[in-house]
């Protein structure tokens, strides 16, 4: 028996010694896995502060975007509306000299008809003198004297031109004639 019981020892020695080298295997794996695990918490750390500064970054950026198209947008907008107040005040100035321009010609399509009347009584006016100065040598002839004061006052009555000097020469000449 005593050889039983020394195998049942060496067997008992054996699982102890097996238990505790599975033992300490077990502790190794343990204090690896525990090794790695303090490294994979080390890295997620990293990564998660990397991940909050980028975050960090874009927010900042995107801030930065905004305010730079709300300030091109803000110019722009004041950009149209400069543009269209100096469109508007171009097509008033032009509005203005139309009207200015439109307000000449009339006054010059007016005194161009007053001189066309004037013209005429001076040509009526030589007319009558002529027949005046030809019928002086006959001497009496009052309806041609009295044409050309007709005429002479006519003329002298318009304003155009300063024919109002020539029109009461004219009428002046006239009266010398008759007296004559």
């Amino acid at each position: 028996m005593s050889g039983i019981l020394i195998a049942g020892l060496l067997v008992v020695a054996a699982l102890v010694i097996w238990v505790a080298l599975q033992s300490l295997g077990a502790q190794k794996k343990s204090q690896v896995i525990e090794s790695q695990m303090t490294e994979l918490r080390h890295d997620l750390q990293s990564v998660a502060n990397a991940q909050a500064q980028a975050t960090g970054q874009l927010t900042t950026l995107a801030s930065t975007v905004t305010q730079r198209l709300d300030m091109v947008g803000k110019s722009l907008t004041d950009g149209v509306v400069q543009s269209a107040a100096i469109s508007a005040q171009g097509q008033s100035a032009m509005r203005d000299e139309l009207k200015s321009t439109q307000g000449m010609m009339e006054r010059i399509h007016k005194q161009l008809g007053e001189f066309q009347e004037v013209s005429r009584g001076l040509s009526n006016a030589q007319q009558s003198l002529e027949s005046v100065l030809g019928g002086a040598k006959t001497r009496g002839n009052s309806s041609s004297l009295s044409s050309c004061a007709g005429n002479a006052s006519t003329i002298s009555g318009k304003r155009p031109f300063g024919f109002q000097r020539k029109g009461l020469s004219l009428l002046r000449t006239c009266r010398n004639i008759s007296s004559a």
